[in-house]
């Protein structure tokens, strides 16, 4: 009898002691550990080499250390962008994440060497010069911070993947941590300019050229002016083609662009801007949630600094099944909460000469779900379309949707002109950019494909798990062989 009592303490002991690994043994907090990563703080030492011991004093310096290997890139201070080329990254053949919150210690709350700050990567540049990243970059557990004196911050894409987590947010702050800004943006007009621009494309560049890619942005988190699938502003216009997918999410994510004009040339979330179009060209611009003051539009006008024709073709597919929309504008009209799908007819022309025009093959299908989304002043959206483009509209239900030139289906399952609902990967094959870079004036062109993002490191708590079960599991059996042994 002690002896089965004894037996019976061994297998309690050893049922305990497999359960400490699910309390006790897990993957750090945060971004976890890489074997190549590079740290990087504005008040770092010249001849850094990016070890957290001597950190980089420039992101570019952190990106060019990984541009071959791929890696995390953590910001453990400020880490500012300056005008000039003090904004344009390398070119980066392999995924690179940005993080404050590395292998479980949050850099966001610790201020590094003299600054007055936690982490942050802080914007000092304007519309002329952008954030201009040549590669798949994520950032996750950053603290983006716009100064006062700072407007039109503009990131561009440049035709690669990018993700902002739902861990990412937008400060309005100087340099010393003071709020210059409430964050308010609700029908402000120049309070616009404060938040940053987001372009899948390019800025300010030579651009001429076709771009074939296949692309994915997923903005999850943060305060941002609008974002765009297009260009701003280069000499000359691009041609897109291949498939570009925007996904938007996260209760905080914002878009604040307002202007308070009716059929405004700038939007919260547009569709296609200052680019043309191939026949091939597939759009998919999925709204799950977010918080959006402005307007929204398929096919878009037809901007720039260049008198060439927008030439608008292919598929544009809009899928909104969530998310609070704002009064967009107020004036005579009195009415807010506004997607175009082809925002001007062809052959409209703007006051500098801009022309828009359609081809045959121009498509924008908009599917809409009521069920989930909410209002500010107004109860519902207004939906425009136009012969431009061939149109297609269905919705859910017509809870609140108001259509005009453009007939609208109800169907509880999307139609067979309406595009297919489903749920965008976060991560998907990065693009290929099949063009040659032309000589450029801020930033090199991206002319290699860049790799899908590389498979997390596994966490070494959940092999530890493992080993104790599977060792508990041999004393156990072995225990049980003794008893029957007495027994008998």
């Amino acid at each position: 009898m002690k002896f089965r009592k004894l037996i019976a303490v061994l297998l309690s002991a050893l049922m305990i002691a497999s359960a400490v690994p699910f309390a006790f043994v897990s993957a750090a907090e945060g971004t976890p550990a890489n074997p190549n990563v590079a740290f990087v703080a504005d008040s770092a030492a010249d001849g850094g080499d990016g070890t957290l011991a001597k950190p980089f004093n420039s992101l570019y310096s952190a990106f060019e250390k990984l541009a071959k290997s791929g890696g995390v890139v953590v910001v453990i201070g400020v880490c500012s962008l300056f005008e000039g080329l003090g904004g344009v990254m390398p070119v980066t053949e392999k995924h690179i994440t940005v993080t404050s919150y590395y292998d479980g210690v949050d850099y966001r709350a610790k201020k590094y060497a003299s600054e007055e700050v936690g982490a942050r990567i802080d914007f000092l540049i304007g519309p002329t010069t952008s954030f201009a990243l040549h590669g798949d970059v994520t950032f996750d557990y950053i603290n983006f911070s716009v100064g006062s004196t700072t407007k039109n911050v503009i990131i561009t894409a440049n035709f690669n993947d990018l993700t902002i987590t739902e861990n990412c947010a937008t400060l309005f702050e100087e340099i010393d941590g003071t709020v210059w800004y409430d964050g308010s943006f609700y029908l402000d007009n120049n309070a616009r300019t404060y938040a940053p621009i987001i372009l899948t494309g390019e800025n300010v560049q030579p651009g001429g050229k076709t771009v074939v890619c296949d692309q994915v942005v997923n903005i999850f988190g943060g305060i941002w002016n609008s974002i765009r699938i297009g260009d701003r502003d280069n000499v000359s216009r691009n041609t897109y083609d291949g498939k570009v997918t925007l996904n938007i999410d996260g209760a905080n994510t914002r878009f604040v662009q307002y202007t308070g004009a009716h059929k405004t040339n700038n939007l919260c979330v547009m569709g296609n801007y200052q680019a043309s179009t191939t026949k091939d060209f597939v759009a998919t611009v999925n709204i799950k949630n977010g918080i959006f003051d402005g307007q929204i539009n398929g096919f878009g006008y037809p901007g720039g600094v260049t008198p060439e024709p927008q030439l608008n073709e292919g598929t544009i597919n809009i899928n909104i099944t969530g998310g609070k929309f704002n009064r967009s504008y107020g004036g005579e009209d009195g009415v807010g909460n506004i997607i175009y799908m082809a925002q001007v007819p062809h052959g409209f022309t703007t006051s500098k000469g801009y022309i828009s025009e359609y081809g045959e093959t121009a498509v924008v299908n908009l599917y809409i779900d009521p069920t989930n989304l909410t209002y500010g002043e107004n109860d519902g959206l207004i939906v425009y379309g136009d012969e431009s483009a061939k149109c297609n509209l269905t919705v859910a239900s017509d809870k609140g949707i108001t259509a005009e030139g453009v007939e609208m289906k109800v169907s509880a399952n999307v139609g067979p002109d309406a595009p297919v609902v489903t749920d965008a990967p976060v991560v998907t094959d990065a693009p290929v950019v099949t063009t040659v870079a032309p000589v450029v004036t801020d930033a090199p062109v991206v002319t290699t494909a860049a790799p899908a993002q590389p498979e997390p490191t596994p966490s070494t708590g959940d092999a530890s798990v493992l080993v104790v079960f599977a060792a508990a599991a041999v004393l156990c059996v072995a225990a049980v062989v003794v008893i029957k042994k007495k027994e008998n």
